[in-house]
């Protein structure tokens, strides 16, 4: 092992020892702080329907639906995994609706299920996946355009 390796695994040691330990005070928190209400609301299948609660469903990788107050928001979109991957407890088909999807980037984990899923929702890419949202757009998505 190289000096430089040994010195960059202690500095990480440390630093990562020093986030986690937490000071005396810290130990008490007000019952007033949002982070206090979060409660797992379910895992996989429908969310329960609530629109005075923010709800955050994850939807495996990095695939998340968040609604809140009628409103439905995607962030990426790769729902049907194909029998080598693990189910994630739901089915795509339950995944009904979207006003808006956002998309990481183009590559087929972050966006292959978004054009059947976004009929009526605008959907933002960054620039680097034009070309796939351009693609999609064809197939039915009613706006497929960049993040600035």
């Amino acid at each position: 092992m190289t000096t430089s390796f040994i010195r960059l695994s202690t500095l990480l040691a440390v630093l990562c020892i020093s986030a986690s330990a937490a000071r005396a005070g810290d130990a008490k928190r007000d019952e007033s702080d949002p982070c206090e209400s979060v409660k797992p609301a379910a895992a996989g299948g429908p969310v329960p329907h609530d629109d005075e609660k923010l709800v955050v469903r994850w939807l495996g990788t990095t695939n998340y639906e968040i609604s809140y107050r009628g409103q439905v928001l995607l962030f990426d979109t790769y729902f049907d995994r194909g029998p080598r991957n693990r189910p994630i407890g739901l089915l795509s088909a339950q995944v009904t609706r979207a006003d808006a999807i956002f998309l990481g980037h183009g590559h087929f984990d972050h966006m292959s299920d978004a054009s059947r899923r976004s009929r009526c929702a605008s959907a933002f890419a960054p620039s680097a996946a034009r070309r796939p949202t351009r693609s999609c757009s064809r197939r039915g998505w009613p706006t497929a355009r960049p993040c600035a």
